[in-house]
């Protein structure tokens, strides 16, 4: 009997170039500085893991509409992992219940594929694919 490899549920290794990206990518220059600023308000108390990470999670989840990112940066100061699960892993979250039996590997497999490439996607779109709001 072989063993069969455990599901593997990726964690993107990003970086603030990244986060500088993506801001310009995502929201017009004029509004640079206040989205950075906004940004840069995660990540200064001892408990904020990883700030890259998180602060790229909450720009995913704002969409470019920068009073979501509001809101966003403010879940993410609460609990960071609510910020993280909704932009890495929305597919998981929606169907992996904890409550219930956990789904076969290969199920488990298919979802967490579901959600590196949905993550993978928006990280690496080009501006000339992004509508600017």
């Amino acid at each position: 009997m072989t063993n069969k490899p455990k599901p593997q549920q990726p964690v993107p290794d990003v970086t603030q170039h990244d986060v500088l990206r993506i801001v310009q990518r995502d929201f017009p220059p004029e509004h640079t500085e206040e989205v950075l600023a906004k940004l840069n308000s995660y990540g200064c108390e001892s408990f904020h893991t990883n700030p890259p990470r998180v602060r790229l999670a909450a720009l995913k989840n704002a969409g470019g509409n920068i009073d979501r990112l509001h809101g966003e940066i403010h879940t993410a100061c609460a609990d960071y992992r609510d910020a993280i699960i909704a932009a890495e892993y929305p597919n998981y979250h929606r169907e992996v219940r904890f409550d219930a039996p956990r789904p076969p590997a290969a199920e488990l497999q298919r979802i967490y594929d579901l959600d590196w490439n949905q993550y993978s996607n928006w990280l690496h779109r080009s501006a000339d694919e992004t509508t600017k709001q």
